[in-house]
């Protein structure tokens, strides 16, 4: 039930992000700088809860130099994510803007499960997954019309 409630708290964030920060960007300070500030913002609350609040050591340099390629790549899919529902959240509104999110990372998923994509299990997909992400397709027609 934890989990269920963090994930739907994050989902809230996410569209609540993306209108305050279209709300500047159309206020002319543009997409890609109030991209930058709201990451350069994520950035620094992240640094200060591992110091302050965790009190976690830095990462091993062995680690980062292994796998820090995959934080960098994460880092830029975040801005892409960040800087993208700041530009069309506003336009699209947030029905159309997160039903089509929803959509391609219902999609994305199913495919990552089923096949085993990226070093994860694969798992073979049941028929309520595949309808679920139907519905999800549906929702996106319904929210166009």
């Amino acid at each position: 039930m934890q989990f269920w409630l963090i994930a739907m708290a994050c989902g809230g964030f996410q569209v609540l992000q993306a209108m305050t920060n279209g709300a500047a960007a159309r206020a002319g300070i543009g997409a890609i700088w109030v991209g930058a500030m709201s990451a350069t913002v994520s950035a620094l609350t992240l640094v200060l809860v591992a110091i302050a609040i965790y009190r976690l050591p830095l990462p091993a340099a062995n680690l980062l130099e292994a796998h820090g390629l995959k934080a960098v790549a994460g880092g830029m899919m975040g801005a892409f994510i960040l800087a993208g529902l700041t530009f069309v959240a506003p336009k699209l509104g947030p029905s159309q803007t997160f039903i089509l999110y929803f959509f391609v990372i219902a999609t994305l998923s199913a495919l990552i499960d089923g096949f085993g994509l990226l070093g994860t299990e694969a798992k073979p997909l049941a028929a309520r997954q595949l309808v679920g992400v139907l519905l999800a397709g549906f929702g996106l027609l319904l929210a166009r019309s």
